[in-house]
């Protein structure tokens, strides 16, 4: 990895999308070559996510792609302005991943309400591998989300609306969140 960072057919830009042991590494070698890089989540097992906390990478974008989806051009202001969301996302990836709905679903639309909302202050979230529901009571709304990695078809949605405690105080807005290459190229290109 070293020597093709090194080399004089340099990259413009590099994926880390390799076994999570080795990530650490190639972001390592990368960064040392001024070389902008995207790496899939996780960035690293446990033992090295203090290593990575020191790399101090000027580039780097983590695997979050869905922030970039070309939906959250209309979306993201009806959000922001609403002050709430909520996530239903499921798809059957139970044999491919083991229960970790958390990890495989789930964290793409937390990403992405921190994003919209702001950090969160309080998190009331449930999980027991298959599924994950609950609240983030964000600085700037709140988050709903429930997610399963045992259900076809796949589905993911997203929804908006104006809430005083159970009542809907207009109509909901929602979208459908299909996976697509622009939202991974326009990460890339962040």
């Amino acid at each position: 990895m070293q020597s093709r960072c090194q080399s004089r057919n340099r990259a413009d830009a590099a994926i880390i999308a390799s076994p999570t042991e080795a990530h650490l590494e190639q972001a390592m070698a990368l960064r040392d070559a001024g070389i902008p890089f995207y790496i899939e989540k996780p960035i690293g097992t446990v033992d090295q996510i203090t290593q990575f906390g020191r790399l101090n990478v000027d580039r780097c974008a983590v695997g979050y792609q869905y922030r970039y989806h070309p939906v959250y051009s209309e979306a993201a202001p009806v959000i922001r302005r609403n002050r709430h969301v909520r996530f239903i996302a499921n798809d059957n990836l139970l044999a491919r991943y083991g229960p970790d709905c958390l990890s495989v679903i789930a964290v793409h639309p937390i990403d992405t309400a921190l994003w919209l909302l702001e950090p969160a202050r309080d998190v009331d979230i449930d999980t027991d591998g298959v599924s994950v529901t609950g609240t983030i009571l964000h600085e700037r709304g709140i988050s709903e989300y429930d997610c399963r990695i045992d259900i076809e078809p796949r589905r993911s949605t997203i929804a908006s609306g104006r809430v005083r405690g159970k009542a809907a105080l207009d109509t909901w807005s929602i979208w459908s969140l299909d996976p697509c290459n622009e939202m991974y190229l326009n990460a890339l290109s962040a």
